[in-house]
């Protein structure tokens, strides 16, 4: 199969003028290169794992990757990018991925895959090709959008990833949005209380809202479930926050079954959608927990989300990406976001010691996180 016309840089110089990604990258007027991709080493053998949601910018990511390549003078004849929807059938995928390693036996390359999810058993033939030992001279990269499947896919290759890593790519964190934007940091900071991290919201696309949605139902209808019941549990979800939920009381509003409640929201989380937060310490019912919607972009065409919401959601997913596990503490009716040590108050005109509001919160965030991004100016 020729697949010459989804790798540009084999025949034209200046391919980036002519890649969809890297064009709509050139022609943004906010642009920055994701620090995932310097990860990705490009010594063989490695098998790496790109992960993350819909339109957090895997693929211009990995684009951005190949030109950093090309520049630091890898042959662009040695790299390849194929995206895996091409191929009807496994079948056709493995004779593909033999001819790709007959034709380079001994010279060292870069194999990229993507969308690999969208071929249901893709990491057969690459498993039986790596035991062969006929990737000894490659570096795989496999990345793809229904991120439950690949995350699973990664445990089928126990052994076999060589000097590879994972990488999780998420919508980007309000440190990164200062970064990129420059702009004042509290008026920053309400900016991304309603509108979000993922990248081309950073440039005004706000038609990606729609396409976040219409992304969660193509991943749950990968994995053989029911879309509309997905988004209407993320709608459920965004209306009755900040309160404590259980199963049981989700269940009653969609008129199901508690445990079709838990399986869905296990979905929800494992895409990067939702942040399962539980109740500190020993207090409380087990059965009542948070559910954070982890970027406001998901509610966004599903619900007015208030603002002390949206504060409580994004202090709660920044804790998280810090310390891994965040939990969440009722005090005298207000909440504490608690992790590692950490406990803080959340309320957008709450004041006091250890409170996160509207005036500080862009402190708080800043200092919190490291940025995951290096601006690109001009």
């Amino acid at each position: 199969m020729d697949v010459s016309f989804l790798n540009p840089w084999w025949w034209e110089e200046e391919w980036w003028e002519v890649d969809p990604h890297l064009t709509r990258w050139e022609e943004s007027r906010y642009k920055w290169i994701p620090l995932w991709v310097e990860k990705l080493n490009h010594e063989p053998f490695s098998l790496h794992f790109v992960l993350g949601p819909r339109q957090s910018g895997k693929t211009t990511g990995i684009k951005l990757f190949v030109r950093k390549l090309m520049e630091g003078g890898v042959d662009p004849s040695t790299i390849t990018y194929v995206n895996v929807e091409v191929f009807p059938d496994t079948e056709k995928f493995y004779e593909w991925l033999r001819e790709y390693t007959e034709e380079h036996p001994t010279s060292k390359r870069l194999l990229i895959l993507d969308e690999v999810t969208h071929l249901e058993g893709w990491w057969r033939p690459v498993k039986v090709l790596i035991d062969a030992g006929l990737f000894k001279n490659v570096t795989i990269v496999a990345t793809g959008s229904a991120s439950l499947l690949l995350k699973k896919d990664t445990e089928l290759f126990p052994g076999r990833r060589g000097g590879g890593t994972t990488v999780h790519v998420l919508p980007l964190s309000f440190r990164d949005v200062l970064e990129i934007k420059r702009g004042h940091p509290r008026a920053l900071c309400e900016w991304y209380l309603n509108h979000g991290g993922f990248p081309r919201v950073i440039n005004d696309d706000y038609s990606v809202y729609a396409e976040l949605i219409e992304g969660i139902k193509r991943d749950v209808l990968l994995l053989g479930k029911d879309p509309s019941l997905a988004v209407e549990i993320l709608q459920v979800v965004a209306q009755k926050a900040p309160s404590e939920l259980s199963y049981a009381s989700i269940a009653k509003e969609l008129n199901t079954s508690h445990s079709v409640i838990r399986e869905y929201t296990y979905l929800l989380q494992e895409m990067y959608v939702l942040r399962i937060v539980r109740r500190y310490g020993k207090h409380g019912s087990r059965k009542m927990k948070k559910f954070v919607v982890r970027d406001v972009g998901y509610t966004n065409l599903l619900v007015d989300v208030p603002l002390p919401v949206r504060l409580e959601w994004v202090v709660q997913e920044h804790v998280g990406r810090k310390y891994g596990e965040v939990y969440y503490e009722k005090r005298n009716g207000e909440t504490d976001v608690v992790a590692n040590g950490l406990k803080v108050e959340v309320g957008v005109s709450k004041e006091g010691k250890n409170v996160v509001n509207l005036k500080n919160c862009h402190t708080f965030m800043k200092e919190l996180l490291a940025p995951s991004v290096k601006p690109v100016r001009g």
